[in-house]
This record gives C-alpha cells, sequence and structure tokens, in this order.
C-alpha cells in the first residue's frame, strides 16, 4: 500500500469575507487570509485504503445528478480525517478535490457545479447560505 494524501482547494466567492470565514475541524488551523478568488488549500492524510478504494472509487462514480454527486461528496467528506466544518460570512464556494498517492496522480476534471445548502453536510454555512461545490471525474495521470 502506498502513501496517500487529499488535496481540497476551496475557492471563496462573495462579499464580506473576512480573515476569520474559514474554519477547519479540530486539530487544523483556520486558514490564513482568503482574498476572493485567491485558493486555499488544506491537505490531508488519508489512511491507503480509504484512498484507493472509498474515495477515488466515489469521487469517479460521481454524477451530473445533483442528488447523487451530493450524497457521493458527502460520504466521502467523511472519510477524511479532518473533515472541513465549517464556513462563516457571506459568499460561496468552489470546493476542487484531488486524491495524490505513490503510483500516480488523481484529479478533478470537467467539473460539475452544483448548490448544497447546509443541511446537506450538517450546518456548514452558518449563514444558511448554499455553497456551490464542484467536483469532476478522477482520472489517473500516468506520469
Amino acid at each position: 500500500m502506498t502513501d496517500a494524501f487529499v488535496c481540497v482547494r476551496m475557492y471563496l466567492e462573495g462579499k464580506d469575507l473576512n480573515p476569520d470565514i474559514v474554519t477547519c475541524a479540530s486539530g487544523l488551523e483556520p486558514s490564513t487570509v482568503a482574498r476572493i478568488g485567491e485558493p486555499v488549500t488544506w491537505w490531508y492524510d488519508v489512511p491507503p485504503l480509504h484512498a484507493t478504494n472509498s474515495w477515488s472509487r466515489l469521487v469517479r462514480e460521481a454524477s451530473a445528478d445533483v442528488s447523487t454527486t451530493a450524497r457521493k461528496v458527502t460520504d466521502a467528506m467523511h472519510l477524511l480525517k479532518e473533515p472541513l466544518t465549517t464556513l462563516r460570512g457571506f459568499g460561496s464556494g468552489r470546493f476542487d478535490v484531488m486524491v495524490v498517492e505513490g503510483v500516480g496522480k488523481y484529479e478533478t476534471l470537467n467539473p460539475v457545479e452544483f448548490v448544497l445548502d447546509s443541511d446537506v453536510i450538517g450546518r456548514v454555512c452558518e449563514t444558511g447560505l448554499p455553497l456551490r461545490i464542484s467536483v469532476g471525474n478522477v482520472v489517473v495521470d500516468p506520469d
């Protein structure tokens, strides 16, 4: 088994953003100031079994169907040791996710953009505003 980790890159879009707008689960420091349109990236260590069997399978199978994709993304996020938990403020977000492991690079292509409100993943957005999350099909880069 190879070591694996997940990159979650978030792009904030909206207004009234401030340095405290992005927080993570316990054990992770809040991100640096996120200016509109600039990416904020977190890296997570993931058990190899989850990364190779569960995460990549869930993302690979994610379809353009909003309800199916929302459920699969929610399930996949639960596999992370320190899942994203809270967004505060006014605005929206786009998440690009990819899995990287020793044998190759998994990345998101052909993003599917849809809306998840705070009830889907728990209380993700304290304001109750929806989040726009982009998810793509996972492919392996042989290089």
